[in-house]
């Protein structure tokens, strides 16, 4: 079944949906491992926030993103009409992932962290840090060679790589 994105209320809603059971977790279930964020809502929003011209890629110009169909996560064309691949990797507190080849290989990565907002509605900051391709290739060797990787390694490895700060309410 292809993935579809999210509408932004969805995304309202999902935000919503995961401080509530995260709130249970705390209260009743504190011995079960916390959820994974679900991909399709770190996709859905990096979508509109690129579509929005609130997270930048480059100098490209971003319309029309999609849900890759040959394995990646989003794509879109470039104005010289070369699809662009891009990685979306999320976090919340454990602030932690694991790449593989096809994140390698992409034209850009992408983290969004989304810290502990998602465990309490007084914190609504995402912190979205974007990789090129080619500089993660050329550090990969950096990186854990288990290719599990924190959030602090990549602060390390990547310095100069962009990062913002989206308020989620302004979404």
């Amino acid at each position: 079944m292809p993935r579809t994105r999210k509408s932004k209320d969805d995304i309202r809603e999902l935000i919503k949906q995961y401080r509530d059971l995260f709130q249970y977790y705390r209260e009743k279930a504190y011995s079960i491992p916390k959820p994974r964020l679900t991909p399709t809502l770190s996709e859905s929003l990096l979508a509109y926030l690129l579509e929005d011209n609130r997270v930048r890629l480059g100098t490209h110009t971003i319309r029309n993103v999609t849900f890759s169909r040959t394995g990646g996560d989003l794509t879109f064309q470039s104005s010289d009409g070369k699809t662009i691949r891009v990685e979306v990797k999320s976090t919340a507190e454990c602030a932690f992932q694991y790449f593989g080849q096809k994140d390698c290989d992409a034209d850009y990565l992408v983290w969004m962290h989304f810290g502990n907002m998602l465990r309490t509605s007084e914190s609504n900051t995402i912190e979205v840090i974007v990789i090129t391709g080619p500089d993660l290739r050329a550090k990969k060797n950096q990186l854990p060679q288990s290719m599990k990787v924190t959030l602090d390694r990549i602060r390390e490895v990547f310095p100069e790589s962009p990062m913002q700060e989206i308020q989620f309410n302004d979404i």
